[in-house]
């Protein structure tokens, strides 16, 4: 206890200053709480960093092993077929990027038998980043495949090969796809009360095609391949899954194909039954928990657009589950590869852009892009860092091209067909025929071949020349020049050749035009978007149009410049018009209707003022006057 002296010094002089020992009790446990809650706090959000990072991938970089495997994420692909404007498996996967924004990570193809890796297989199966997914059929007829045949064993060799001429590219070949619905009656000792659908032979000789085909591979040195089994998938016939699997040591991917319905609901529905399925029956020799999963083929295939935008919504919350918390319920975390089909080659279209009845739909487009344009389809997510997903590599290489008629050098007459052959490393798009460096006409599909009535064309010497296009507008072309000879001793037509009028121009497809070599229209032109369903807005010597249709009637003759703005991307093309001569005239004074009314109007004040100046000026009617008049002629007396 202090004493009184103490503490009136205390209370006299100055107060000293408080060390933080000296800080009041309560205080001093306000300190050490918030201390402690900050540290609390510091490791907390450092564990939930590492639960994160660790939910994601245990793996600073991402990598991908000898099957084709990425260490972080799942592979994105696709299946694509039936687009207009796109011939062939290259041009129909670009049209896919295109239109979700970014490249595949798995192009999904399908060989029949005898067939051997098409150039587009080779193609894609090269390009950077990229995987071919390859389902391919040795035999209709499982036994034939089996080795006995000494015919399909030449086959099977032949693709063998064909696959090995691509090095060290690596592909995943499915040997049959969705065998389930291919068996024969009584094809399987397990399922004893199955309804069967097939005839392609039973599950032993199925597992012995698989053999048979491995074994002639391994023999020949192929050693690209990654082996992948892929089931239907389909409820009835679960009980056919484990007679059909190769073997262990035979496979290495495992993939099903499921459809949404009316009835089977959302995207985790669908895909999580025989998911299920597989997880039940792995066993010791059907060991399907040791490979990797992914889904082979999927879409929607329900009555409404409705269900169609509810079941990709919901595979983007499936996705964003299984990858941000792979431990909840509702997830899926052994996909290694989500691959949709957008296609309409077969009896039960599921095109992404299309409704069931074929009708462009970009709704759905767009809600199938919340998938494809998911962060978590990039390696990026997983490293934390920001870069796009990878772009689909430039194309500038451009189609060759061979005129194989007529014959340079030839003379010809009348009517005759122009014939031509064009290849590219991804596709052609089209074809066109130009006559001394004028458009005349466009061949879109193999084989090309245009009529030309030589009889427009003066006699003497013109040059035919054919271009091709591919997907990217590279253009390749080939000329050859011939002699046109329609009178006795030449002197034939002195008129200007002229192109048949065009009905439709699609910016980007169409060959260039220029004020020199415009593109000739007539009656009403419909302008077409570059990428189907997408906006169009187009203008006519600036002047925009309420709609993408040109009511070339209301054009004055003459070359006219027409800008069209689609897919974010502006295009001018230059179109001539050559209307009848009444309705030339109209245009033309509708086109200077302006000046045309000042004209008139001037014309009109100028007579009322002429005629009515008297009135005007004088303060007397024009009886009035005229009495003035004649007052003023008469002689004076």
């Amino acid at each position: 206890m202090r004493s009184k002296q103490t503490a009136s010094k205390t209370r006299a002089g100055s107060r000293p200053k408080r060390s933080a020992k000296a800080l009041h009790p309560h205080l001093r446990r306000l300190h050490r709480l918030h201390f402690s809650l900050t540290v609390v706090l510091a490791l907390a959000a450092l564990f939930g960093l590492v639960v994160s990072l660790g939910a994601r991938s245990s793996a600073s970089t991402c990598s991908i092993n000898s099957l084709l495997v990425n260490s972080c994420r799942p592979w994105l692909g696709a299946a694509v077929g039936g687009y207009p404007g796109s011939t062939g498996f290259a041009a129909q996967i670009a049209s896919h990027e295109s239109r979700i924004g970014r490249q595949l990570d798995i192009v999904h193809d399908y060989r029949r038998p005898g067939d051997v890796m098409s150039n587009d297989d080779k193609t894609l199966a090269k390009r950077a980043n990229t995987i071919l997914l390859m389902n391919w059929k040795p035999s209709d007829d499982w036994a034939s495949a089996g080795g006995g045949n000494a015919t399909v064993n030449g086959q099977i060799d032949a693709m063998a090969n064909s696959i090995k001429s691509l090095g060290t590219s690596k592909i995943m070949l499915v040997i049959y796809h969705e065998p389930e619905n291919d068996v024969s009656p009584g094809g399987d000792p397990s399922c004893p009360g199955l309804t069967y659908k097939g005839s392609s032979g039973s599950s032993a000789d199925y597992v012995n095609m698989w053999h048979n085909v491995r074994n002639r591979f391994d023999a020949l040195g192929v050693n690209n391949v990654v082996w992948t089994m892929d089931y239907m998938g389909y409820v009835n016939w679960d009980c056919l899954v484990n007679g059909l699997w190769p073997g262990n040591s035979y496979v290495d991917w495992i993939l099903w194909n499921a459809y949404g319905t009316n009835s089977s609901g959302d995207f985790y529905s669908t895909e999580s039954r025989f998911y299920n399925v597989l997880s039940a029956k792995s066993d010791s020799t059907h060991n399907y928990l040791s490979k990797n999963w992914g889904i082979g083929e999927y879409g929607e295939t329900g009555d409404t657009q409705q269900q169609a935008y509810d079941f990709y919504d919901s595979a983007v919350a499936t996705l964003n589950k299984t990858i941000d918390t792979p431990t909840a319920s509702g997830t899926l975390p052994r996909l290694k590869a989500y691959i949709i089909w957008d296609s309409n080659q077969n009896s039960d279209p599921v095109q992404v852009q299309y409704t069931r009845s074929n009708t462009l739909d970009q709704t759905e487009q767009d809600h199938y892009n919340g998938i494809a344009q998911n962060p978590r389809f990039t390696d990026a997510y997983y490293q934390g860092g920001t870069q796009p997903p990878a772009q689909p590599p430039a194309d500038n290489t451009p189609p060759v091209v061979s005129l194989t008629a007529p014959s340079n050098g030839s003379t010809v007459s009348s009517t005759i067909s122009i014939t031509g052959s064009a290849s590219d490393n991804v596709s052609v798009s089209s074809m066109t025929l130009r006559v001394d460096d004028a458009y005349v006409a466009t061949d879109n599909s193999s084989p090309y071949s245009f009529t030309l009535d030589t009889t427009k064309y003066a006699d003497g010497p013109h040059t035919l020349t054919l271009r091709a296009w591919d997907p990217t507008n590279n253009m390749g072309e080939a000329s050859v020049t011939v002699t046109v000879q329609n009178q006795q001793g030449g002197g034939g037509s002195t008129e200007p050749p002229t192109a048949p009028p065009v009905g439709v121009i699609t910016p980007g497809t169409d060959p260039p035009s220029s004020p020199s070599n415009p593109i000739p229209v007539s009656g009403v032109v419909v302008v077409n978007p570059s990428v189907p369903g997408t906006p169009v807005t187009v203008k006519v010597d600036g002047k925009q149009l309420p709609n993408n249709t040109i009511d070339t009637k209301k054009l004055t003759n003459g070359t006219h410049v027409v800008t069209i703005s689609t897919n974010g991307k502006v295009y001018t093309e230059h179109v001539s018009v050559h209307n009848s001569l009444p309705l030339a005239l109209v245009n033309q004074v509708r086109a200077h209707s302006t000046l045309f009314g000042a004209a008139a109007g001037i014309l009109l004040v100028g007579t009322l003022v002429w005629f009515g100046r008297l009135y005007i000026f004088h303060p007397f009617s024009f009886a009035e006057q005229r009495l003035l008049r004649m007052q003023h002629h008469m002689p004076h007396y």
